[in-house]
């Protein structure tokens, strides 16, 4: 008796195992159809997978180079701000001639609009943002070396400022007596203590005559 060939059921049709000897596969054609709507359906949603995660990938390095360049970008922007808020330190510059000589000029008309002893005051009075400006300030000697006002070192009032000289030697304010002497006005230099940079710099000094016994003055550091 010729045993039973087994069979695999499909929709539609039947496989019949090769192991058996059979020479015959019966895999039907609806049964064909299926595997390939099958089959192309999983290749789709697996292009789909695939163009997704590639999708995603050039999302995330997108993001990741947008947040790294905005990153850089605020690093520039503290160092350019860092930048410009040092810089005014750095490159500042002091006043020059023509302002030194125009302040000169305010003081003396100062000095007639209220009076020597008022003046004198103002000039000696350091939180004065009119008088003193930094490194820019009122001084006024006596024509007998006796100190009436100074805006950057109000204690030498009433001290007697002839003998004094810069690093070179020079009798500084015996120059200064000299000149608005001889001339009425002028300009001389020497070296002198930088208060603002702590460092011996030269000065150039601007003095007037005031009423035939005061020198007054200001200078800027060159």
């Amino acid at each position: 008796m010729q045993s039973a060939i087994p069979r695999l059921a499909f929709p539609m049709g039947t496989f019949t195992s090769a192991s058996e000897g059979e020479p015959h596969v019966g895999l039907t054609h609806a049964a064909f159809s299926i595997l390939q709507t099958r089959g192309s359906a999983i290749g789709r949603a697996g292009g789909r997978v695939e163009g997704g995660l590639r999708a995603h990938a050039c999302t995330i390095v997108q993001t990741r180079g947008k947040s790294m360049l905005r990153s850089m970008l605020r690093f520039a922007g503290i160092a350019v701000a860092a930048a410009v808020i040092s810089a005014p330190a750095q490159a500042q510059v002091g006043p020059k001639a023509d302002e030194v000589v125009a302040f000169v000029k305010k003081a003396v008309a100062h000095i007639d609009a209220v009076g020597e002893e008022k003046a004198f005051a103002d000039f000696s009075d350091t939180s004065s943002p009119e008088w003193v400006k930094g490194e820019l300030y009122i001084f006024c000697h006596g024509l007998d070396g006796i100190n009436v006002a100074h805006g950057g070192n109000p204690a030498l009032r009433g001290k007697n400022v002839v003998g004094f000289k810069d690093p070179d030697g020079l009798a500084v304010n015996v120059l200064i007596f000299e000149k608005v002497k001889a001339e009425g006005k002028g300009w001389v230099e020497y070296k002198w203590p930088n208060p603002l940079t702590k460092k011996v710099e030269p000065k150039a000094i601007y003095s007037e005559q005031v009423k035939g016994k005061y020198a007054c003055g200001s200078g800027y550091y060159k």
